[in-house]
């Protein structure tokens, strides 16, 4: 394995063990949940919200969002979304999504759950509403620029 291929891999090591609760949980309990009717009708809202609302949204309105104050908080949700990106990825045996391909709702469903249940968004001082929408936001975010992303310090 070549040195920035193995320097990725450990990042994304990283950013799986930030995860809390933690790989093994969301895949007992989240990664293989049945998209069910109602899922549906609130991805469908979500996507909507995102698109009216959300879709042009920058950076830093996001840390206004959040209620983010400094760029380290920021670091941990990015890092935290990165993580639970490739933890589902991982668990499903699929290749890493971007942002140009069409993700199908099962795994944007399970992928927010995912992500909601993150301790840091219990911790920010503000949760948005319809928090899917910002899910989806920051996931595109992440998918964006993900062959730029790397862990940041902020929970090590």
């Amino acid at each position: 394995m070549s040195s920035g291929r193995k320097k990725t891999e450990e990042n994304a090591e990283t950013c799986i063990a930030l995860l809390d609760p933690d790989r093994q949980y969301l895949v007992d309990n989240i990664f293989h949940q049945e998209l069910t009717e109602d899922r549906k009708t609130q991805l469908s809202e979500a996507k909507r919200y995102h698109a009216q609302y959300l879709s042009d949204a920058k950076k830093k309105e996001f840390w206004e969002f959040f209620g983010v104050t400094d760029g380290q908080d920021w670091n941990v949700i990015k890092d935290t979304i990165r993580g639970v990106h490739l933890a589902y990825i991982r668990e499903h045996s699929l290749d890493e999504f971007t942002r140009s391909q069409r993700i199908p709702n099962e795994h944007l469903a399970r992928i927010f759950d995912a992500i909601s249940t993150q301790k840091i968004f219990e911790e920010v001082s503000v949760r948005p509403k319809p928090f899917d929408a910002y899910a989806y936001w920051l996931l595109l975010n992440h998918l964006e620029g993900i062959r730029k992303t790397k862990p940041s310090k902020s929970r090590e």
